[in-house]
């Protein structure tokens, strides 16, 4: 799970060096991934930051067959959804699906797309904490 150390490193690293409107994903493991993205204030014609949201994504548990190309898979899936204006939440649940997925086949990043709805709606999320 996530911990204090990832927090701090992911606030630090979206309030230095990305845009305001950027979200960081982070997967840990096979079991879980976090998004973490700024929630924008208004102020005086310019965006401040509040805080950083943090939402726990749970990934259903696999008997994995070969997990190599899942973090490339999972970086397709997340530019898929982003693309075709998925909510981000919605992107990373379907990207963390099409690299569970790919872990089932014995040929890296290669996936069933029927195995990976399926997959997708088994994902759960959930803001866990603002920091």
């Amino acid at each position: 799970m996530g911990g204090k150390d990832l927090d701090a490193a992911a606030k630090d690293c979206l309030e230095r060096y990305l845009s305001p409107r950027a979200v960081l994903a982070i997967t840990s493991g096979s079991s879980s991934a976090f998004l973490y993205r700024k929630e924008a204030v208004e102020g005086r014609g310019e965006q401040q930051s509040a805080a950083v949201v943090v939402t726990e994504f749970t990934i259903p548990q696999l008997e994995a067959v070969n997990p190599i190309g899942a973090g490339d898979t999972c970086t397709a899936g997340l530019l898929h959804g982003i693309v075709h204006d998925y909510p981000v939440e919605e992107a990373f649940a379907y990207a963390l699906a099409c690299a569970s997925a790919s872990c089932l086949h014995l040929e890296g990043a290669n996936f069933d797309l029927r195995e990976t709805l399926q997959l997708y709606d088994k994902i759960t999320y959930e803001v866990v904490r603002k920091i």
